[in-house]
């Protein structure tokens, strides 16, 4: 009788063995497809700022290759430039004209653009510097039109310098934490939640 039973138990075990490693199969080969999709989405992000903050600059560093142009004494990006992602065709990058400069004026600059028609998942707000009145007419215009965004900070690598020199003993930790926290308080003070609109470098 044990001897049934034990036989019993064990293709029970088995038979539970195999259901369940059907059933990990099942969810690997989702695993797969949900990790695949995102390569067929199509996405564009199209980054803005004032001229000379660095947006060209963050594009070629996130495609890893030189393909917007960079202006380093004065702005190169006078239309917008569209930027293929060169390993997935449906990641496009949008390197729009800085705004205040000679052509694009901040009382037309949208419009100009045609932000609202063109078909942009996401935008990243782009400075070098503070959240000034450039930044803010930008990200309260992109609010107002139910539009998300990013707040990248460029160039920080300068300021931590710069914060070190004036304070006493500081490393690159507390002068990243200063510049964070300064940032955040003035997205805090024009209304914007910094938990929300994220602060990246």
């Amino acid at each position: 009788m044990a001897e049934v039973d034990n036989e019993t138990s064990v293709a029970y075990l088995e038979s539970q063995l195999t259901q369940h490693n059907n059933q990990l199969l099942v969810v690997n080969e989702r695993q797969h497809s949900l990790l695949d999709e995102w390569k067929e989405a199509k996405v564009n992000i199209a980054f803005i700022g004032q001229s000379r903050q660095g947006k060209s600059s963050l594009i070629n560093a996130l495609m890893g290759e030189k393909i917007a142009k960079v202006g380093a004494i004065k702005p190169t990006t006078k239309s917008i430039q569209k930027v293929q992602h060169p390993e997935n065709s449906n990641c496009v990058l949008w390197d729009l004209p800085g705004i205040d400069g000679q052509v694009f004026k901040r009382e037309n600059y949208f419009e100009k653009l045609n932000c609202e028609e063109n078909d942009y998942d996401l935008f990243v707000l782009v400075t070098n510097d503070i959240f000034g009145d450039s930044e803010l007419f930008i990200a309260t215009t992109l609010q107002q039109m139910g539009k998300v965004f990013y707040l990248v900070r460029t160039h920080v690598d300068e300021t931590v310098r710069k914060i070190k020199e004036t304070g006493d003993g500081i490393d690159d930790n507390d002068a990243v934490g200063e510049l964070r926290a300064a940032l955040n308080e003035q997205l805090e003070d024009n209304q914007f939640d910094s938990g929300f609109h994220r602060v990246t470098w």
